[in-house]
């Protein structure tokens, strides 16, 4: 059977209207690997030991910001928060699938969450804390014109002995989105990718968490990211036995 993975969804308040959503590249990268993926829903707090029951693997999405009183900073006026709910949803579902032990694969904001689930923190803002670092190096959506969603924009370090050096090799090229990144990492989690200017790009915790500060999703022509989509769902088909 093919494992059954749980995709963490957004919310859209566009027009005064909550409506829950989520990329179809996320859906397409399961379904590459051989997974059977379903949308997470909201509001689960009370069904969430079902939940967890009914699924092998859990990948947690992109998105807007965590908001920053789960790190305990104020927040910058630079940061850009989700919905209450959505973090709230994010960080339930991460800890209850660690806590079953299933493995979970998180997308530029979920290597945040998942970070920020286990005690560590942000950098709200790369380009405010560091100011020698060019704004469009991280956020390949602001260069004019903007490149392509699946195009890389950088080469990213990665650390011998980790599951990412397995699928990637010692060095490779990311596609990138974000303004955030991790700062001081969680307990018991390793970093094991930075990039060129020693951003964080990756931690792993053993070998049933994964977290990239990249989109691999958009990029699943090319075998080396279509390959962490199907370690993750490798991992996924043994959680259970």
């Amino acid at each position: 059977m093919k494992p059954k993975i749980l995709i963490t969804t957004r919310i859209d308040l566009n027009n005064g209207k909550s409506k829950a959503q989520i990329y179809t590249s996320y859906i397409d990268a399961i379904y590459a690997a051989n997974g059977l993926p379903f949308l997470a829903p909201h509001r689960i707090d009370n069904d969430i030991d079902e939940i967890i029951s009914m699924f092998d693997g859990l990948l947690v999405t992109g998105g807007e910001d965590i908001d920053s009183v789960f790190y305990d900073q104020k927040p910058s006026p630079l940061t850009i928060p989700a919905p209450k709910l959505v973090d709230e949803t994010d960080l339930l579902l991460i800890k209850a699938f660690k806590s079953v032990n299933k493995p979970i694969l998180g997308i530029c904001r979920g290597i945040q969450v998942i970070n920020v689930a286990f005690g560590g923190n942000l950098i709200q803002d790369i380009h405010e804390k560091h100011e020698h670092i060019d704004n469009t190096y991280h956020q390949q959506n602001l260069l004019e014109p903007p490149l392509a969603n699946n195009k890389s924009k950088h080469p990213i370090s990665i650390v011998k002995d980790t599951q990412l050096y397995h699928i990637y090799d010692d060095r490779y090229q990311v596609n990138s989105f974000h303004h955030q990144a991790i700062d001081k990492v969680a307990a018991g989690f390793k970093v094991s990718a930075y990039s060129d200017d020693d951003i964080i790009e990756a931690i792993e915790d053993n070998d049933k968490i994964i977290a990239v500060q990249w989109h691999p999703e958009r990029m699943i022509e090319d075998e080396k990211h279509l390959a962490l989509f199907n370690y993750f769902i490798d991992k996924c088909k043994t959680s259970n036995k």
